[in-house]
């Protein structure tokens, strides 16, 4: 993988953190820039980018993750509009690498990175996102499981929930498991390690 940094985003990052949202997601899915600002200044805690280290002075932003906070047990529309301090759930809307940057690691490693921060927070019970199909390999991965169809309608594509319970110790920390994400006889499937 290539010399990747996480950090959060902060609002000078929101131009690029738009352009990556729109080349990831067709204009009917795309969030946009005041959606994923309205994210980012309610919810900067989880509001994490990757950034290319070209040298000790040039970060690229070449991904990133966020989410909002909900009551909900379920990811609705509602979570997708609303940030609500003090929810439990934390609800995933964008995972997202820039096209070039893809099919090396970053979003395994960020959604890892991702996981790790929110769960040492020790404050959250779940993590909820929806996907489409081809990507559950990617969430399943990395300790999503599959919940079923949403309820949540955007675009042309069926999307379906998962959730990462959040399970800690004494501690704060998440304990779980891991995997390997791998291209195996035209598509993906995951290889999982016990931590």
């Amino acid at each position: 993988m290539e010399n990747i940094l996480f950090r959060n985003v902060s609002s000078n990052d929101l131009g690029r953190i738009a352009e990556i949202e729109c080349e990831c997601y067709p204009p009917e899915e795309c969030g946009s820039l005041d959606t994923l600002s309205h994210r980012q200044a309610h919810a900067p805690d989880l509001f994490l980018g990757a950034y290319l280290v070209n040298s000790p002075e040039n970060y690229e932003l070449v991904g990133f993750v966020c989410s909002t906070l909900s009551p909900s047990q379920s990811l609705t529309l509602d979570s997708m509009a609303n940030h609500v301090s003090g929810g439990s759930s934390v609800c995933v809307y964008s995972v997202n690498v820039a096209p070039a940057h893809r099919r090396k690691g970053i979003a395994t490693a960020m959604l890892r990175e991702y996981i790790s921060r929110v769960s040492a927070m020790g404050t959250y019970d779940r993590m909820l996102l929806i996907t489409h199909e081809e990507l559950r390999p990617l969430y399943e991965c990395v300790g999503f499981e599959f919940v079923g169809p949403s309820s949540v309608q955007l675009g042309s594509k069926p999307w379906y929930e998962m959730r990462k319970i959040l399970a800690r110790s004494d501690t704060g920390k998440c304990r779980a498991y891991s995997g390997q994400l791998e291209w195996y006889s035209g598509k993906y499937r995951c290889r999982f390690y016990y931590d």
